[in-house]
């Protein structure tokens, strides 16, 4: 009877302290609260490829992106600075907004024994969605750098037609004839459809001094050769809570055949849902 009575209560106290790992074991964090991640992205893309002998563009694009972001989330801090930011139910963050670019070309090369004149034009647009994000702790500077990854699916076209010596046109099939009229890709899994695919990087303004060693150097070391070259200049607040950018990259060549600037601005921010 004893033993039936000692064994009763080693049960007993083994499932009460049982139930109280579960809830206060070291190796479960707490579940960070949600917070409400919101804030603007627009995007301004100019570029135009210039005709050495007249000095005039003969190809221009221009491109634009707006969107809004507005999202619940919670945010963990890993132990290399980074944030990770988790959605209800591992949805993917999503972007509201649109992208769409138009572009143009006229070359005329009377001189030419074949090709005398061309034309061209690129129209896409499409709605945004989803996207990556990610942020981490900067080695170049105060504060942190952003990432941003899309990847969408547009709707439009882009046809080019080439006139002979001889009078004969000719339409250039659109597999051949990107040349510059525009910056969507075509989609590996399917070369017949375009996407809307950038990558853009945001840095906070160079420290005093350079990181020692790294791509952390490589990164100072350039941006502080070619100022322009890269988005520098991300404010983060104190706490992390928000970011805020306006800045240009310059992808052309000073005084060079190639003109091609994009501007970005950023507000994004973490607050109570």
């Amino acid at each position: 009877m004893k033993l039936l009575v000692l064994a009763a209560v080693t049960m007993a106290l083994y499932g009460c302290g049982n139930k109280a790992g579960e809830s206060d074991s070291p190796d479960t964090p707490p579940e960070p609260p949600l917070q409400r991640l919101s804030g603007t992205m627009s995007i301004n893309d100019s570029f135009a490829l210039i005709d050495k002998k007249t000095g005039q563009p003969f190809i221009t694009r221009h491109l634009t992106m707006s969107g809004t972001i507005n999202q619940l989330v919670r945010v963990r801090e890993g132990s290399d600075g980074a944030l990770t930011i988790e959605t209800e139910g591992n949805a993917p963050l999503v972007m509201a907004g649109k992208v769409s670019e138009k572009g143009e070309m006229s070359s005329d090369t009377p001189d030419s024994n074949s090709i005398i004149k061309m034309r061209g034009k690129s129209d896409y647009t499409a709605d945004l969605g989803e996207f990556d994000l990610s942020i981490r702790r900067s080695g170049i500077g105060q504060g942190d750098e952003l990432s941003f990854r899309f990847k969408t699916p547009v709707q439009g076209g882009m046809s080019v037609d080439a006139t002979s010596r001889q009078g004969g046109a000719t339409s250039v099939s659109e597999a051949g004839s990107s040349l510059f009229l525009t910056s969507m890709e075509s989609d590996p899994g399917d070369p017949a459809r375009r996407v809307f695919k950038r990558d853009i990087d945001l840095f906070p303004a160079l420290g005093a001094n350079a990181p020692a060693a790294g791509i952390e150097k490589m990164l100072y070391d350039g941006f502080k050769a070619n100022p322009g070259i890269g988005h520098t200049g991300v404010i983060t607040a104190p706490k992390r809570q928000a970011w805020s950018y306006t800045g240009s990259k310059n992808f052309g060549v000073k005084e060079g055949e190639t003109k091609w600037l994009e501007t970005v601005k950023l507000d994004l921010k973490l607050s109570k849902p």
